[in-house]
């Protein structure tokens, strides 16, 4: 049975295959003398992967801004907490206590708190990526070949879940330190 369509050959190349690599595999099999046409998904790709680039970005600029938020709001609840037992502080340098025993309580909520919202935020992460995956996956995949979408690895979570505790301690910290400050300014001194 004679076919009326022309022949055509499908080339799939290997994952890492480099940009420059592949330009020059279709430059020769453009160059043959029975080639009419060469399709590839080169611009595809490249718009692909310029997208992938400005998420990429996006994803850093919004993480920097949600933790300066995670920070001023460690801080202000710190300075909440502080005012509300300023008098217990008060007596607590009258008594003798140093800096680094008042303080200790404060550091140790602050990590509690930074602990329990980058659990929360990672938590919640998780869930809208995989509300979001499965629709990106089947969407990517009718562009180019199918492609799964990973989440942070342990790693990065581990990486993400030690920077929200740290936040929480450094706000805290720096909120009960100007604090002990301004008691000193109005005439509780230390004992450190």
């Amino acid at each position: 049975a004679n076919s009326h369509l022309p022949g055509s050959i499908e080339v799939s190349l290997k994952h890492q295959t480099s940009q420059k690599a592949t330009a020059t595999l279709i430059g020769s099999i453009q160059s043959l003398n029975t080639v009419e046409e060469v399709d590839h998904l080169g611009v595809w790709a490249q718009k692909l992967e310029a997208l992938s680039q400005r998420v990429n970005t996006v994803f850093w600029i919004a993480a920097l801004a949600i933790a300066l938020i995670g920070f001023y709001f460690v801080r202000q609840s710190a300075r909440l907490c502080l005012a509300a037992r300023r008098n217990e502080i008060e007596v607590q340098r009258m008594l003798g206590a140093s800096d680094r025993f008042i303080i200790l309580p404060f550091v140790v909520e602050g990590a509690m708190q930074g602990l329990v919202a980058s659990i929360a935020a990672a938590s919640a992460s998780f869930l809208v990526f995989r509300y979001l995956a499965n629709g990106a996956e089947e969407a990517l995949s009718a562009i180019i070949s199918y492609q799964t979408l990973l989440f942070f690895s342990p790693m990065q979570l581990a990486y993400g879940i030690g920077i929200g505790t740290a936040t929480g301690i450094v706000a805290n910290h720096f909120s009960v330190m100007s604090r002990l400050k301004d008691l000193s300014r109005i005439g509780v001194e230390s004992n450190t």
